[in-house]
């Protein structure tokens, strides 16, 4: 989700709206994409 790494103040306060169980829900989405992008070997590191 792009916009939790520097999306705008008005993005910042809409995710806060989120309840627990949605962000729960995401945070759970964000991990199975990761590792699934990473088995298939399609995951890729941010630059430094």
């Amino acid at each position: 989700m792009l916009v939790s790494y520097g999306g705008s103040q008005e993005d910042w306060e809409g995710l806060a709206a989120w309840s627990d169980e949605d962000m729960h829900r995401m945070i759970a989405y964000m991990r199975d994409l990761d590792a699934e992008l990473r088995a298939s070997g399609e995951s890729c590191s941010p630059r430094a």
